[in-house]
Parts: C-alpha cells; sequence; structure tokens
C-alpha cells in the first residue's frame, strides 16, 4: 500500500487514480543507467550474444550429426576421421571438446582449429549416446568451417587450405 500524496489516504500499489479523491498518481522518475552501468549491460549483451553463438553452432553440429549416420558415410572417411586428419596434416592449433562438460551434451563434439589456414574441422563421438569419456577413435567427420567468415566450407577447399600443413608434417 501506499499514499495518496494528496489526500494522505491509502491506495493499492498498482493504482494510477487516487479512488479518495480522484486525482492521478504521480509516476516515479525514470532512473537513467550510469555509465557503468551502461558499459556493464553492452558486456552482457555481448557475453550473451557469444553464447548464443556457440550454441548455434552446437546446434548445428546436433543437426549435421543427426542427419549423418556412419554408415551412410563413404568408405573414405569411415573409422577414426580425427586421427587420420591429425596423421596427415599435424596437430591442430587448438582442440577444444565438450566431452568433459558438465552436464556433458547429447551429442559430444570435438572442434580443431588450423589458425594460419583459417579451417575448423568439427566431429562428433560416434558412440551412444550418453555414454562416458573418454572417446579415443571414435571421431566422426561433420564438417569444415573457415574460421574468419563461420562460413561452411567445402571439403575440397579445406583440404586446400590443409596441404601447406600435411606438406610439412611429413
Amino acid at each position: 500500500m501506499k499514499v495518496c500524496p494528496f489526500c494522505a489516504e491509502s491506495v493499492q500499489d498498482a493504482a494510477i487514480v487516487c479512488k479518495h479523491c480522484t486525482r492521478t498518481l504521480p509516476t516515479p522518475p525514470v532512473r537513467t543507467l550510469t555509465p557503468d552501468e551502461q558499459r556493464r549491460v553492452t558486456r552482457t549483451n555481448r557475453v550473451m550474444l557469444a553464447t548464443g553463438a556457440v550454441l548455434a553452432l552446437i546446434a548445428l553440429v546436433m543437426v549435421i550429426s543427426a542427419a549423418v549416420e556412419p554408415s551412410a558415410l563413404p568408405s573414405s572417411v569411415q573409422g577414426d576421421d580425427l586421427t587420420q586428419l591429425v596423421d596427415r596434416v599435424g596437430q591442430p592449433d587448438h582442440d577444444t571438446s565438450s566431452e568433459d562438460e558438465v552436464p556433458r551434451p547429447p551429442f559430444v563434439t570435438r572442434i580443431l582449429t588450423f589458425t594460419p589456414e583459417h579451417v575448423r574441422v568439427v566431429y562428433r563421438a560416434n558412440v551412444q549416446m550418453g555414454a562416458p569419456p573418454p572417446y579415443t577413435g571414435t571421431w566422426t567427420l561433420v564438417g569444415y568451417a573457415d574460421t574468419m567468415t563461420n562460413q561452411r566450407l567445402e571439403a575440397a577447399v579445406a583440404r586446400r587450405r590443409l596441404a601447406t600443413r600435411a606438406r610439412l608434417a611429413r
């Protein structure tokens, strides 16, 4: 309950007009954000946007993973695709996996990033949903992406970009 500033009678907190004197009750002033608060809100929005982008990437991987059954893959990519790639082109600059995340996502993914070549390679664990780690020798290729544009890369383009690294790895 609040008190009407005109007649001093009690009125509901949500009241706009006093039921006793029928005058319009003043509304509390709208508080503007300080520059520090504005920066904090902007930073929070950026973090939320980045989180949304990561979740969208994970959702894309899940959709692609659900559509690609290992038995439907050509024989050239059956088996442990991750080991084949690392043997061919060497260790990636970054290797991130969702296998140790808590809670673990339904489709465990592993992303290798080759920074100078601007290639990101996405794999999924070829195991039963909910199976515990480690996932050694079970990674199936999902696809390639350009690290600068976050756009899908054709396999031929990714192989061409990684060819220099493959020569150095031998």
